[in-house]
Parts: structure tokens; C-alpha cells; sequence
């Protein structure tokens, strides 16, 4: 593949939305701005929090080991639970 055929698929794929952006868009279209935040604060925890595992190796241990799926996904539920808690106490505070 040349370097000019590379360079026009990542071109491509970055003028694509992805599927957080057309989330993002949806929540700001169906609740307004506050709930789009929301959203687009969401995705970008979201981001970080992938980041960070890869950064640690942990994306290559999980791939690794049969337990460590089990143990993040034990780490990510309760921190998923406790997002959706304070998205639930913002929105019953603004209504």
C-alpha cells in the first residue's frame, strides 16, 4: 500500500462519525445540551479510562490470563453503577 493510499484511508476513516459521536449528537438532540454534556462527559471517561488500561498493560493481561476480564469487568461494573447514580441525581436535581 502506498503512503498516499494509507494517508486517504485515514482521512476517510477521520471524516466518518463514530458511534460516540452519533450518541453524543442523539442525547444533545433528544434532551438538549445539558444531556449531551452529559453524554460527551461520559465518552470521554470512557476514553480515559481505556487509555489508562492500555497504558498499564492491562488490555494485554486480559488477553493473557482467564481471570482478568472477570476481575475488570468487577472493577467496571460498581464504577459503572456509580456513573449512572450521579447522571440519575443531576437530571432529578434539574427537574
Amino acid at each position: 500500500m502506498s503512503a498516499t493510499a494509507l494517508a486517504a484511508l485515514f482521512l476517510t476513516l477521520a471524516a466518518v462519525p463514530g458511534v460516540s459521536v452519533l450518541t453524543v449528537g442523539a442525547r444533545t438532540a433528544s434532551g438538549g445540551l445539558a444531556q449531551g454534556a452529559l453524554a460527551a462527559l461520559g465518552v470521554a471517561a470512557g476514553d480515559v479510562c481505556h487509555v489508562l488500561a492500555a497504558l498499564f498493560g492491562l488490555s494485554e493481561l486480559a488477553g493473557l490470563s482467564a481471570p482478568w476480564p472477570a476481575v475488570l469487568h468487577g472493577v467496571a461494573a460498581p464504577l459503572l453503577l456509580a456513573g449512572l447514580a450521579v447522571v440519575m441525581a443531576v437530571r432529578a436535581a434539574g427537574a
